[in-house]
């Protein structure tokens, strides 16, 4: 089953939004921190929407764009019952175009994780600087590979959301080899007397840190930090199981003209 088809309402629904709030509740004084005021935002990754309808109450104009089409129609639902306008669009980030369009590009809750080559994370990185205005920023999380291979290995198997009509599980296993975590998802919804059963496998890539920094590099990205919390600002250590980087288009260098879109 493709990823995020019928379990998207029960992302929706559930506990997961809460990361997005958090990093939407965040962002303001983030970006003042950071001295810059965007006006035009790209969320890469968008899921259901909660980020992008955050910025879009806050007055930004917002862009969000996310491969699975499930995920789309209950963001365009959310922004509409939340009386705001925001572009979503059924767009892979690695091969999306943007041309100089945006001044702040965001990626949360470790979707660049779900890109499986470096190869491909290299070629988003492209995109990325494409889409961002000069001097624009990019501002993303990434799970570490001690976070997949350890941290999640701590709990194999975890409810995460448990109530009277809701039950998820997941069950993550760590594949040493080819530095890939599989999230095998169990969710039941209570309709009437009966119980749905939705079964989804996840899979994410754990990439080394100098691999992202390399790749950022190589598309002419300049990493501002490397943090293990993006609310206190601390840098990131080796057992930090998520990292953030901030990262900014320099205003001198052109946008590369040699990106080639995946399959």
């Amino acid at each position: 089953m493709p990823q995020y088809s019928e379990f998207a309402e029960f992302y929706a629904q559930g506990p997961y939004t809460q990361f997005s709030q958090r990093m939407a509740q965040r962002m303001p004084s983030l970006l003042e921190e950071l001295d810059v005021k965007p006006e035009v935002i790209l969320d890469m990754a968008c899921g259901e929407g909660t980020f992008a309808i955050e910025m879009a109450k806050l007055g930004y104009q917002v862009v969000g764009i996310d491969r699975a089409p499930s995920m789309i129609r209950i963001a365009e639902r959310k922004a509409k019952e939340a009386g705001v306008e925001v572009d979503f669009r059924m767009r892979n980030m690695s091969s999306m175009i943007f041309e100089d369009s945006f001044d702040l590009v965001t990626c949360w809750f470790d979707s660049l994780n779900y890109v499986w080559s470096l190869t491909e994370l290299q070629t988003t990185f492209q995109r990325v600087h494409r889409a961002l205005h000069p001097g624009g920023l990019f501002i993303f999380d990434v799970n570490t590979i001690h976070g997949l291979a350890h941290k999640w290995a701590e709990k194999p198997v975890s409810i995460e959301w448990k109530d009277n009509d809701h039950l998820v599980i997941h069950e993550s296993s760590y594949n040493h080899e080819m530095n890939m975590a599989t999230i095998q998802i169990t969710a039941l919804k209570r309709e009437g007397e009966l119980w749905r059963r939705v079964d989804e496998t996840h899979m994410e890539k754990g990439f080394y840190q100098w691999e992202i920094r390399n790749a950022l590099r190589d598309a002419g990205l300049k990493q501002l930090a490397t943090l293990g919390s993006i609310m206190d600002m601390t840098k990131a250590e080796p057992d930090s199981p998520r990292v953030w980087n901030i990262c900014q288009k320099p205003f001198e260098q052109p946008v590369p003209d040699d990106v080639v879109p995946l399959g």
